[in-house]
């Protein structure tokens, strides 16, 4: 900015500097120390003397260097380590490996298919140098139940289809978010997500670590009471919290041994379980053959599918498998270690059934 155009904006500033100048501060920051006014600090309790006492006192322990890690110690402890470490690095080496080989077998899949993509989903990382709540890298739980309305409220049918079973094969009418279930007598509630197809409806209650239960049956009853419909009554949660439901509905939910279940209501139409992997699956079988869905829908459906593998399901992208594989025995900013040895059995598990399903 040269002099003269500095010079008229002078006039501007002074009559705010004579406002500032004027307001008081409790912060006084005379030049070299910043300091608290003592006048601000008058009638603060006087808890905070022994608060200050003992956080001297701690002071006193950290500063005894006699009460430090011996370093003989932690040397002598890496000869214990090693033999572990080599019988990890051997056992992770293989389950690395065969998940490799997984991902080749997969993406010659989604090569030779007629779907819009040409490699598995879990090819690419979109979480990288992404913040918590970007449109790509949902956070809470309301994230990840808007994307989900929005791929059902634009299905052609065929995803409803997938996930839901052959009743539904043709768009919604009408999908609802957060739709608003008021009960006279008690506590109203708040469907996530309402999927309305004429005389059939669906209603998803969505779960993402939030344990709160109870509350889906009546909610069921409430919808019921609200829309006159054939409804179908879904729980979408982890298959982590499988036990925390069962703990919830001890003596109404039936479980079958592949995780399947149902909760039933006196109320209202019994609930069905629902996983996360259910729709990563019923994505995939959509996005693997040509479709009728619109190409923004296929875009955003794979990276919904990604998500979901990688934060929900908890999987490991390509890209970090294939660094493991090129350098079995270093770590890599914890990745080693981090990668646990059963998620990867569980994530083939899953890649070669999905595979073999879409196969068939």
């Amino acid at each position: 900015m040269n002099e003269e155009t500095a010079a008229h904006h002078w006039h501007r500033l002074d009559p705010w500097w004579d406002t500032y100048v004027k307001t008081e501060s409790p912060v006084l920051t005379t030049p070299p120390i910043t300091a608290i006014d003592s006048r601000y600090m008058a009638d603060d309790p006087m808890e905070m003397d022994s608060w200050w006492e003992a956080y001297a006192n701690l002071g006193e322990v950290l500063d005894d260097y006699s009460a430090g890690v011996d370093v003989q110690s932690i040397a002598d402890s890496w000869t214990d380590f090693g033999p572990w470490w080599d019988a990890y690095i051997e056992a992770r080496a293989a389950d690395v490996s065969e998940l490799g080989e997984v991902f080749a077998e997969s993406d010659a899949l989604w090569e030779q298919r007629d779907g819009p993509f040409n490699a598995d989903p879990l090819s690419t990382n979109p979480t990288q140098r992404m913040r918590t709540g970007d449109p790509l890298n949902p956070g809470v739980e309301e994230d990840w139940s808007d994307w989900l309305a929005q791929l059902l409220q634009t299905d052609s049918g065929e995803f409803h289809c997938a996930l839901f079973g052959e009743e539904f094969t043709t768009p919604p009418r009408q999908v609802k978010r957060e739709a608003h279930h008021p009960e006279p007598s008690g506590i109203d509630r708040y469907a996530d997500i309402l999927s309305l197809h004429g005389s059939r409806a669906i209603s998803i209650e969505v779960k993402i670590g939030d344990k709160n239960f109870g509350k889906t049956t009546h909610t069921a009853a409430l919808i019921e009471n609200q829309y006159h419909a054939d409804w179908h009554h879904y729980l979408l949660l982890p298959e982590d919290d499988l036990s925390a439901v069962n703990e919830s509905f001890a003596e109404e939910i039936d479980l079958a041994d592949d995780g399947k279940g149902v909760i039933h209501s006196e109320q209202s139409e019994d609930v069905e379980l629902l996983y996360w992997s259910d729709v990563s699956r019923a994505l995939r079988t959509v996005l693997l053959d040509e479709n009728k869905q619109a190409p923004h829908w296929s875009a955003s459906a794979y990276l919904f599918c990604t998500q979901i593998e990688q934060e929900r399901l908890g999987f490991t992208p390509k890209s970090v498998i294939k660094r493991l594989r090129a350098e079995a025995n270093r770590i890599q900013s914890f990745e080693s270690v981090s990668i646990v040895i059963d998620d990867l059995e569980t994530q083939v598990e899953y890649l070669q059934d999905v595979t073999k399903d879409t196969n068939e």
